[in-house]
């Protein structure tokens, strides 16, 4: 007697994936990791296909053609838009469009359609708003990471959305990163103290401001009393290597008028960010992910808040943070109080959210 298997569920996942961006490439990474468990066959809409298929072993098509995409969604049975933070119009409505647009395709065509693990905002043009709110209405189940989110889908909607947290929490350690070092500034033998530094530019920081901030750094760097390492982490490495070097070259300048500061650095690759970051004793973070990925790590963070993700993820659990526009206003006292963390316990309850929020995912496919 002949026994007949289930066939696999196909779900396409759409997202900022394939760009060689950090934050993204966790999100896809924990969804994947997630969704394959399931028992679900994954194919990633990715702008570099090719390495989305080796680096995560699911299948993967150009999201930028449009004959692949109309295909995979045709041959799926589930749309999921997420995570990050897809439904914002920062800079111009176009990620509105593009992944909203894709999501009443998938509605349009018949598939189940989920929005999932996101941010939304900030969204001001009209025409943003009118379309964020046709594209989620447009789906079966909307779920998003953050309260603030919450406010505004239930504003633009009138339904509130399922409220979860980062996918990114849900990511299975990796046995192969270093275990977090002992902390050096609780130990007055150890020989150095790597600080790790993930910047980025942004319309309302001036480079003034970014030098007076390097000074800072200096100023830091001559207290702690033993040899620095920075660890310059650009986790959009298009985007936030000058920004970093040019911080970099700043610091030690300023570092040669500290007489007992010594410093050196390197710019950690994109594709060993995780190792780079595990392997920090201190990190100030400004991009999301960065925050993260070094919280999960257990590494103490002091955060630079420049998006309301950011401030969503501070106020929930209490972290210490300035925001980026007084970055020339962070005092040594606040990075020291910062650093000397030695408990993350505040990070269940995230890890229980994110797994809360993939359970009610899961029952609904």
């Amino acid at each position: 007697m002949s026994v007949t298997s289930t066939p696999q569920k196909r779900i396409l996942l759409s997202g900022y994936y394939g760009f060689a961006n950090y934050g993204d490439e966790l999100i896809c990474q924990s969804l994947c990791q997630q969704l394959t468990q399931q028992g679900l066959k994954v194919t990633v809409l990715s702008n570099a296909p090719v390495t989305t298929r080796a680096t995560l072993k699911v299948g993967a098509i150009n999201r930028s053609n449009p004959f692949q995409v109309v295909a995979g969604i045709l041959n799926s049975q589930i749309f999921l838009s997420g995570g990050g933070g897809l439904f914002q119009d920062t800079t111009s409505p176009k990620s509105v469009i593009y992944y909203g647009g894709l999501m009443i395709l998938a509605r349009l065509l018949g598939k189940k359609v989920v929005h999932a693990f996101q941010s939304v905002g900030p969204i001001e043009r009209p025409f943003s708003k009118w379309f964020t709110k046709i594209a989620l209405k447009s789906a079966q189940f909307v779920m998003v990471r953050d309260e603030k989110s919450a406010e505004l889908v239930t504003t633009l909607t009138g339904n509130r959305p399922f409220v979860t947290a980062d996918a990114v929490w849900a990511l299975t350690p990796d046995e192969t990163l270093p275990v977090r070092p002992p902390n050096p500034l609780n130990q007055a033998d150890a020989p150095l103290f790597r600080l790790g530094i993930s910047l980025r530019p942004h319309p309302t920081v001036s480079m003034e401001k970014i030098q007076l901030f390097a000074q800072l750094l200096a100023s830091f760097i001559a207290s702690v009393g033993k040899p620095v390492e920075l660890v310059l982490l650009p986790c959009q490495e298009t985007m936030d290597t000058e920004i970093l070097s040019q911080l970099d070259a700043w610091v030690k300048e300023a570092v040669l008028n500290q007489p007992k500061g010594q410093v050196k650095s390197v710019m950690a690759p994109v594709s060993h960010l995780s190792k780079a970051i595990a392997g920090c004793h201190a990190l100030i973070g400004m991009r999301y992910h960065s925050v993260v990925s070094g919280l999960l790590h257990e590494v103490p963070v002091f955060a630079l808040d420049y998006d309301p993700k950011v401030t969503a993820l501070c106020q929930a659990i209490g972290l210490p943070n300035q925001p980026v526009t007084e970055i020339d206003a962070i005092t040594i006292e606040q990075l020291f109080d910062a650093f000397v963390k030695e408990d993350f316990s505040e990070l269940t309850a995230l890890k229980t959210q994110v797994q809360i929020g993939f359970n009610a995912l899961f029952a609904m496919l």
